[in-house]
């Protein structure tokens, strides 16, 4: 009875397995080439993508190259142009040529109408700065001035320069140098030099102009009281105009402006001698305002 029932499930499980076998037997061709097929056609797609993307690659190679060689409309041209051109405007404009410059014609009584033109600058100096805002005709935020400074003194007082931001700055000192009596006019010159130097490394932008010390009058000469000569004033503004272009400032002449046929100050200008009156300080602004480029 065992046996038979043994025998009976082990045919049992031979006719399964041979049905199995029979199945496999009739599909596995179709199976095995529709495998191929489907990986034929996965193979294709990723060619094909590959193939793409090499394509768009390439596209973009070219297409670079040639918008860059394409000519521009005629006014992109110009504007481009006009940027080009205006760098170089720029950079001239902060690196200046020094030069020397004069205040033509003779001092007068004139109105004050260089004002516009001389916003945005720093005036630094002794007395005859100082009249520049106490007559009313430079705001005092952009008058720096002691009544004794001296040329080595001006440095004391680059930072309170820098602060105010200034466009230009104009200086004027040498008077209270040479009336020490014992300081030569070459280093009151290189102080003034020094001077130009630091601004120009405190504010890089700041067109700098060094003004001529204005002249004296015969009798202030011979008063005894002072050191000062106007041919020591006179030999101090030809250094000074002299360096202009190797110090890399711009000089400006007003003295001549102010003098008499004597070479002296005209006496109808002051009244001390050495400082002018308040009627022509217009035009020593006006001629500051005139020559500066």
């Amino acid at each position: 009875m065992n046996l038979k029932g043994r025998s009976s499930g082990e045919e049992k499980v031979e006719i399964r397995l041979n049905r199995k076998m029979r199945t496999w037997n009739k599909y596995k061709n179709y199976i095995i080439v529709g495998g191929g097929i489907l990986v034929l056609v996965l193979l294709m797609v990723f060619i094909l993508r590959g193939c793409s993307a090499d394509n768009d690659s390439e596209q973009g190679e070219i297409t670079t190259p040639v918008q860059t060689t394409q000519p521009m409309p005629q006014q992109e041209q110009t504007t481009v142009q006009q940027e080009q051109t205006t760098v170089p405007q720029t950079t001239t404009a902060v690196q200046q040529t020094g030069t020397s410059l004069k205040i033509s014609g003779t001092a007068k009584q004139e109105d004050y109408v260089g004002k516009d033109k001389l916003t945005g600058v720093t005036f630094v100096g002794d007395a005859i700065i100082s009249g520049f805002s106490y007559y009313g005709y430079i705001d005092e935020a952009n008058v720096i001035t002691d009544g004794s400074m001296t040329s080595d003194r001006a440095a004391d007082y680059i930072g309170q320069i820098a602060a105010s931001n200034p466009s230009k700055v104009v200086l004027m000192v040498g008077l209270n140098d040479l009336n020490y009596g014992t300081r030569g006019t070459d280093t009151i010159a290189d102080y003034i030099a020094d001077f130009v130097s630091q601004v120009k490394s405190s504010v890089p932008s700041a067109k700098i102009y060094v003004l001529s010390v204005l002249p004296v009058t015969a009798g202030f000469e011979s008063g005894g009281s002072v050191s000062i000569t106007q041919s020591g004033i006179d030999e101090l503004n030809g250094k000074l105009s002299d360096r202009a272009a190797q110090k890399n400032y711009t000089f400006i002449d007003a003295a001549a402006a102010y003098k008499d046929g004597t070479g002296y100050m005209n006496t109808s200008y002051t009244g001390n001698g050495s400082n002018i009156y308040n009627e022509y300080y217009p035009f020593l602004l006006n001629g500051i305002a005139g020559v500066m480029q």
